[in-house]
């Protein structure tokens, strides 16, 4: 096939849906089928041996998202000239470009898949205006999205019942290897965290947390805690560290490669992740993949894979999160169990699993356009994942 992502942004700069759409770019591209991401990020045409066709539109500032009116007539025709066999589009919280990009799709008659991959919050109020052009409901454009949890609210605001999970991929094997990391000091304990420095994955709130668990720990035993990741934020979050007198223990890195990642994993004794609006959680499961227990908010995406006492512990509230971590560091047999757990069962997201779960989606969105009949269900891991 000939296969269209459409999506706001791409690398550079890296982000989770970034890395996410490359990931598939290239496993798609390994499987024999032709890529080409469309996006109005600013950038090369070729990234990874992927091409890219970077939309000559004005972006807007906060968002990064185009906010040209020429975009769904040049989306249009880079459409017509490649002549593709299917889109794919990476719906975010503000999305004009994958929506003229399902809109474009609905009136050349091309097959088309959505994955939303944010929390619905904008996507509530606007997204069933635009029903005359992309036809949410007469479901010829499957819509699928990267957790249970978003997939029903989707499906609530749009009033499409069938939204599928569609999970993001992992490279599962490759966080499970070892890698040479400095001995670990018995005296700490390592917390760690990747995110971005936004407001959505609250890195404030991360480091009001890492407060309360340094004041909580064992006696003899100090915190340490990498947070990796950067953001408009950031100074702002090292101004918190500095307050709540952290600067001897905290370390911010930047934006880190995986192989350094995977370092830092090696030496943690816990991943952290305050976010509570978190549509799946990619960080968390490289950490459950590097055999790590998993500290996180129970909501949205990340209960789909992180069951309590087994992947990690769930917490309903900030004060929780806390008490969850100071708990691992006070009873290292259970951290030792949940660990073995996490190395011992891999999450089913392993990027040759995943694609088969795209290729079988996109089969069944070019029979629809054709008028046959073909129903693929993608399901989860609690309910046997494929």
């Amino acid at each position: 096939m000939k296969i269209a992502l459409v999506s706001n942004g791409f690398l550079p700069p890296a982000g989770g849906i970034e890395l996410q759409l490359r990931g598939l770019a290239l496993a798609l591209q390994r499987a024999g089928h032709t890529v080409r991401v469309i996006t109005a990020a600013r950038g090369p045409a070729l990234v990874d041996g992927i091409a890219v066709d970077r939309l000559p539109v004005v972006q807007g500032w906060f968002f990064r998202a185009s906010l040209d009116p020429r975009t769904p007539r040049l989306l249009r025709e880079v459409l017509l000239r490649e002549r593709f066999d299917l889109l794919h589009c990476a719906m975010t919280l503000v999305a004009p470009l994958p929506l003229a990009g399902l809109a474009a799709a609905e009136s050349l008659g091309l097959p088309a898949v959505a994955t939303f991959h944010s929390v619905p919050t904008l996507e509530s109020w606007f997204l069933p205006m635009f029903e005359p052009w992309v036809a949410w409901r007469g479901q010829r454009t499957l819509l699928t999205a990267v957790s249970p949890a978003v997939a029903q609210a989707i499906g609530r605001h749009l009033g499409v019942p069938d939204v599928r999970w569609l999970p993001n991929g992992v490279h599962v094997q490759a966080w499970q290897q070892p890698v040479e990391a400095p001995p670990l000091d018995p005296a700490e304990f390592h917390v760690v965290s990747f995110l971005r420095l936004v407001p959505r994955k609250r890195p404030l709130a991360l480091v009001e947390t890492l407060a309360r668990v340094r004041d909580r720990l064992p006696a003899g035993v100090r915190l340490r805690a990498t947070i990796a990741g950067e953001g408009f934020l950031r100074p702002l979050v090292e101004r918190v560290v500095r307050f709540h007198g952290l600067s001897d223990c905290v370390r911010l890195t930047g934006w880190i490669a995986e192989p350094e990642l995977r370092r830092v994993l090696a030496t943690a004794h816990v991943f952290l992740m305050a976010s509570v609006r978190e549509a799946f959680g990619i960080s968390l499961a490289e950490a459950c993949s590097a055999g790590v227990p998993v500290v996180v908010r129970n909501a949205w995406g990340p209960p789909c894979f992180v069951q309590h006492g087994r992947e990690g512990l769930l917490a309903d509230s900030d004060a929780q999160l806390a008490d969850h971590v100071v708990r691992l560091a006070r009873e290292p047999a259970l951290r030792l169990r949940i660990a073995t757990n996490n190395r011992n069962h891999p999450l089913p997201f392993d990027w040759e699993r995943v694609l088969a779960l795209h290729l079988a989606l996109y089969q069944e969105a070019l029979a629809r356009r054709s008028g046959k009949t073909a129903t693929v269900h993608l399901v989860g891991r609690q309910q046997a994942m494929p």
